[in-house]
């Protein structure tokens, strides 16, 4: 289960593109069920990912159960522990709870983009790659929540292996 912070949901995606090779398990991108996320299901879907669409906000317990059914099927999920509505750079439990759910670790995903375009003025603003951009992508080792795991201390252990802010 890949998690990256939300607003490098879209330069992840072109990343995932670019080094996944095409044989591999199918990935699908948790975005929300607004306007927004329609967007970024459209791109996903574009470039040979699926969505799964639904936040905390707007069709969580429908798209808890599909996330689920989804990795059961051996599937590999995007999910940024951030988003929908932030704050940025704050983990939701949300995630934590799906990971101990599921028992699948989560895989802090860190991308550094050398040059690059900020899309929106809110908290969530995208990063785009600029042409030519170095972009540099990081998998760090699987984190598996235990049952009855410290919410804070495992949210603290992502937060720091997700990098930069």
């Amino acid at each position: 289960m890949l998690c990256l912070w939300h607003n490098r949901l879209l330069g992840g995606t072109l990343a995932q593109y670019r080094v996944r090779p095409r044989k591999a398990v199918p990935l699908k991108v948790l975005t929300s069920a607004s306007k927004d996320g329609g967007w970024l299901s459209a791109i996903a879907e574009r470039f040979r990912m699926g969505a799964v669409r639904g936040s905390s906000s707007r069709r969580g317990a429908a798209a808890l159960l599909e996330l689920t059914r989804t990795l059961a099927q051996g599937n590999d999920i995007a999910i940024t522990p951030d988003g929908p509505r932030g704050p940025n750079y704050s983990i939701a439990p949300g995630v934590l709870y799906l990971a101990q759910r599921t028992g699948i670790g989560l895989v802090p995903f860190e991308i550094q983009i050398s040059s690059r375009w900020h899309i929106g003025k809110k908290w969530d603003a995208l990063w785009i790659p600029k042409p030519f951009a170095k972009v540099t992508l990081h998998y760090h080792r699987p984190h598996f929540i235990g049952e009855g795991a410290d919410f804070a201390a495992e949210s603290a252990r992502l937060d720091t292996a997700l990098g930069e802010k």
